[in-house]
């Protein structure tokens, strides 16, 4: 065997031995201890004994209760095979709405499982003794929703990220579920409480067989296992008012509590230490039914085991010693007289050594340096001094703890609450004076946080009803606006919103002062052709507000009234407005004559007078974009003689010509007024005339005659009055022209009079002058097909044309007759490149022209080149392919009878044409062929890793360049040239040792060989060292299977 051989055996067969072992790895993990251990077992609790340790506070209790195969609770020893049924135990005070709960059973000592496999029940029984207390809507049933085992780390709530506890833990625990509703007799979910001394529920765990004496095993229930039932972004706490639950009477309403949504670590009504059980393989030494008395004594325990009713000798504790604490209460107990019961007890020594949690509690909202509580430590026994603590709240004052004096009475520490006085806060209510222009008090209201808040509905609604003109020093009267915590009114107050006593607070009451408005506008009078007073103001003592805080406002004259000031008979105009206070010129009022400024210097009164007057006039005659102007202002009365006028263009001043009527654009004196082709009908007062360009449509216009007498009737009808701002009011007049159309003649070449134009046109359309020509000379559907079934073969419509230097149609129809001539081009056809591979955007396009090769080869310009060869020079890339595992291997040629026929492959046919030639005479298909890795026997990868051959399983070799498929020879494996020399790397893809016995690993193995290009200068001796090394590398770095993806 070659020494390359050998190497190559060597890493394949470590390889297999790396594979091996990463398989194995965690495979025999033991967590069950042979330790020396004691088994540690409970005795539940009676609805007497928590409601006489809880008190008022209430409590949660849940308790686990284990039974031997002889019916009598376990003793915490047990053989390997044993089953245990396990009963389950809930009290409460409290209403509860669904209760859900985890059981941890270490997995290396208990087996949950049912015939080996993890089991999910649904609506299982629970124990039929007992009886569920009801909520005030009568009796109910305790349901079992789901009873479910599993595995811990299946289970997406167990991560050590959500509850703590490390994964390597978690993966040597199995979960016993218990999911329970209560429902009344239709089904509906109610609340409950299960307040009996009976068990809920039982079920079996199985010690698991071959474990040695002495091992350990637990069942688990920790606070932490509740925090995958988080409702409250991790704040650990009861959910204690549940306002939902309607139905409940109120008693029931304040405590009933969610223990599905229990955090578990803060609440001290929650009790769980009868869930934790030890147990131990082997005999119990003590099997006489005595039960154990522990002393802890610092690190050591002494342990003995009595009768009930036996007297229990206290061993001696040593110096420092204070008492001993009862391990269950945390209290200090007298044990000079002590007796066994009938369970297991416990007691720790305390010595004046020892210190213990003090949790001084801040009490809600309270804090200390961001802190919201404090843990101190302290000896048991002793007072500690929390004067040097004090804690801040927002809107009280801190006055001391509750309890006064903190003692420490238990090894399971104690807690301090502080006590807060609310602090007294004022909101004073601030108003704007008008006279002075400062801010002044209205009003002031107290109280502190636990005070009722100001309303808007209510407190804020007194002051907007109570407040008047004298509150603001005006006059006149004075509304309330709004409300803000700022002068700006920018922290508005809305409705809806409330006003607390959490601090002291300033709010602005923002007012507004009106105004008493009267004016007056006088009236035409028809008699005296004269505008008089009218008899009544059109606007009499209206009150207008005022800006808030300030008084200033604009104010416009009423919809309907602010007409009034434009006179209703023309040839009248507005002059101004009169102050009657003073007989002067109003100076509030704005240019436009119908807004004011009004202020506080006017004075809560304001009496205002309107003075109207004739009015004069621009006379325009509409010329092009612009329009001509008379040198004459006009009015009524004034009569227009269009001969004795002279006119010039509006903004340049030039003097023009007015059109003379039945006279061409082009014949007028001033050419400009209209494009060639038009000729003026006359002038008319109706703007839609100048839409009008037919003999038809200039029928229905009304024309204007002159010499004109300007009316009364005309200046109402057609004057525009403008605003003495804006310039001088006018008259229009429009022009009137009469559009002529003339001839486009179509000419097509037939097969008949190729090459020549036909002399008879197509067709003849008669256009008006000017009109766009776009729509005119676009070629449609219909004209297509006709006129390419008339013309010579191969030769298609393009366009229309003009025998003119540029050939083009002009944009617009001239005025005159116009010829169009139809441009020809070869007719083409569409080349579809189908890539088959079953992808929506698979189909590609190109195209060919009639009776072209197109497999044509531009030995000059592969611009040229026709389709066919452009596609079989097309690089494919992964997306092209039908999957990764393919290649192309060649295209195959389609004909289409129609190029409908596309969307249908059946009616394909092979080859170019009918004629068995190589021109193209319709649309083209060319289809992909692909073939598999898995019909290869293996692939030769070129040295820039680009696929250079294969050979198929049917013996027929392929080849490849530049990611298409060639002939042989076209292709290089070399691409790096002469300096290099080849080496090649086997590769296996998709291999995978763990399914070496499985047959669909086979199936996906290929083989491949990759071409390595080495400089041939490492054959030199100088290049020789590196030779070696380049050796030792490639075999670390490529004699390897390529895993399976």
């Amino acid at each position: 065997m070659s020494n390359l051989k050998k190497v190559i055996s060597l890493l394949l067969c470590l390889s297999m031995l790396a594979g091996m072992v990463a398989i194995l790895d965690g495979a025999f993990v033991p967590t069950a201890s042979a330790a020396s251990a004691e088994p540690v077992t409970h005795k539940i609790k009676t609805m007497e004994q928590l409601n006489a340790e809880y008190g008022n506070k209430g409590f949660y209790y849940l308790g686990l209760e284990f039974y031997e195969s002889n019916g009598k609770p376990t003793d915490g020893y047990v053989q390997p095979g044993d089953t245990l049924e396990v009963r389950v135990y809930v009290k409460s005070s409290f209403f509860m709405s669904k209760l859900s709960t985890h059981y941890v059973f270490e997995n290396t000592f208990f087996d949950v499982k049912k015939n080996g496999a993890y089991e999910t029940v649904s609506k299982a029984a629970i124990n039929p003794g007992y009886t569920v207390t009801p909520d005030s809507k009568g009796a109910v049933g305790l349901n079992v929703t789901q009873w479910k085992t599993e595995a811990a780390t299946s289970n997406t709530s167990y991560t050590e990220a959500k509850i703590g506890i490390p994964d390597a833990t978690m993966r040597n625990w199995d979960l016993c579920e218990i999911n329970n509703l209560a429902r009344n007799d239709g089904g509906t979910r109610r609340n409950f409480k299960l307040d009996q001394d009976n068990y809920i529920y039982s079920f079996n765990v199985t010690v698991k067989e071959g474990l040695a004496d002495g091992t350990v095993g637990n069942s688990i229930l920790t606070g932490n296992l509740f925090k995958s039932y988080e409702r409250f972004n991790g704040e650990a706490r009861i959910n204690a008012n549940r306002k939902g639950d309607a139905y409940l009477a109120p008693d029931e309403a304040t405590t009933a509590k969610n223990l599905f949504q229990f955090t578990g670590l803060a609440a001290d009504c929650f009790d769980i230490a009868d869930c934790n059980y030890t147990f131990v393989i082997g005999e119990n030494p003590n099997p006489e039914g005595k039960y154990s008395a522990k002393f802890i004594i610092r690190d050591t325990t002494d342990t003995k085991f009595y009768a009930p009713g036996e007297s229990v000798a206290v061993p001696d504790a040593g110096a420092d010693f204070i008492g001993w604490a009862n391990v269950a209460t945390g209290k200090v107990e007298d044990v000079t007289n002590l007796t066994m019961g009938e369970s297991n007890m416990t007691y720790k020594a305390v010595y004046s050594t020892d210190t213990f949690d003090v949790t001084v509690d801040f009490d809600g909202g309270g804090n200390v340096d961001g802190e919201t509580s404090k843990t101190l430590k302290a000896a048991y026994g002793t007072t500690v001094d929390l004067t040097g603590i004090t804690p801040v709240k927002a809107g009280y004052e801190f006055k001391g703890w509750n309890p006064a004096t903190t003692t420490v009475d238990n090894i399971n520490g104690i807690t301090v609450k502080a006590v807060w006085s609310a602090t007294v806060y004022s909101i004073n209510f601030m108003i704007m004076d008008y006279k002075t222009g400062e801010w002044k008090s209205y009003d002031t209201k107290t109280g502190t946080v636990e005070s009722k808040a100001l309303t808007f509905a209510t407190d804020l609604q007194k002051i907007t009803n109570a407040v008047t003109g004298a509150d603001v020093s005006w006059d006149g009267n004075a509304t309330v606006y709004g409300y803000s915590y700022d002068k700006e009114y920018n922290e508005k107050i809305r409705k809806g919103d409330s006003i607390g006593f959490d601090g002291d607070k300033t709010v602005y009451i923002h007012t507004q002062i009106a105004y008493d408005v009267t004016l007056t506008i006088p009236v035409y009078d028809a008699a005296t052709d004269s505008y008089v007073a009218p008899s009544e103001p059109q606007v009499k003592n209206a009150v207008v507000k005022g800006g808030m805080d300030t008084g200033d406002v604009l104010y416009l004259l009423p919809s309907g009234i602010d007409s009034l000031v434009v006179p209703t008979v023309d040839g009248f105009v507005f002059k101004k407005w009169i102050d009657n206070a003073t007989g002067e010129k109003a100076t509030t009022a704005r240019a436009n004559n119908y807004s004011f400024d009004f202020k506080l210097s006017c004075g809560p009164v304001i009496n205002y007078t309107a003075e109207l007057g004739l009015r004069e006039y621009e006379l325009r005659f509409t010329m092009g974009s612009s329009y001509a102007l008379a040198s004459v202002m006009v009015y009524k009365g004034y009569t227009v003689n269009v001969d004795d006028l002279k006119f010039y263009a509006y903004g340049s001043g030039t003097e023009v010509f007015l059109p003379e009527i039945g006279v061409e654009a082009s014949q007028q004196k001033t050419p400009s007024w209209k494009d060639n082709g038009n000729v003026f009908r006359g002038w008319s007062w109706d703007s839609k005339v100048r839409n009008y360009v037919t003999e038809e449509d200039l029928a229905k216009a009304t024309f204007v005659s002159f010499p004109l007498t300007i009316t009364e009737e005309i200046l109402k009808t057609y004057g525009t009055v403008l605003t003495a701002d804006k310039g001088n009011s006018y008259i229009t007049i429009y022009d009137a022209w009469e559009v002529q159309s003339y001839n486009i003649n179509f000419y097509i070449i037939t097969a008949e009079s190729a090459p020549e134009y036909d002399t008879v046109p197509y067709k003849t359309v008669s256009v008006p002058a000017n009109t766009n020509l776009l729509e005119y000379t676009r070629i449609t559907a219909e004209d297509k097909t006709a006129i390419n079934a008339k013309a010579p073969a191969g030769r298609e419509i393009q366009k229309w044309g003009a025998k003119t230097d540029s050939g083009a149609v002009p944009t617009y129809m001239p005025a005159s007759d116009l010829n169009c001539y139809a441009v020809y081009g070869d007719q083409s056809f569409t080349v579809y490149y189908d890539f088959n591979n079953g992808k929506p955007d698979g189909l590609k396009t190109s195209a060919v022209v009639y009776g072209a090769d197109p497999e044509y080869k531009d030995a000059e310009d592969p611009k040229k080149d026709g389709p066919g060869t452009v596609i079989r020079r097309y690089p494919i890339f992964p997306g092209d392919k039908p999957g990764d595992d393919y290649e192309i291997i060649g295209w195959k040629v389609f004909y289409l009878d129609k190029p409908e026929d596309i969307s249908d492959p059946a009616k394909w046919h092979e080859g170019y044409n009918s004629q068995g030639t190589q021109e193209a005479y319709s649309c083209l298909v060319y289809q992909a062929q692909w073939i598999a890795h898995k019909d290869l026997f293996f692939r030769v990868y070129d040295s820039q890793k680009g696929l250079y051959s294969a050979l198929s399983k049917k013996f027929k070799t392929y080849y490849w360049n530049n990611n298409t498929s060639c002939a042989k020879g076209e292709g290089q494996i070399n691409r790096h040239g002469s300096d290099y020399f080849i080496l090649y790397e086997v590769e296996l893809e998709n291999w995978d040792w763990k399914g070496f016995f499985k047959p669909e690993m086979w199936q996906r193995v290929y083989l491949r060989y990759n071409a390595n290009a080495i400089p041939k200068k490492v054959l030199t001796p100088e290049g020789f060292k590196e030779l070696i090394k380049f050796v030792i590398e490639f075999l670390k770095q490529n004699i390897k299977p390529k895993p399976a993806p």
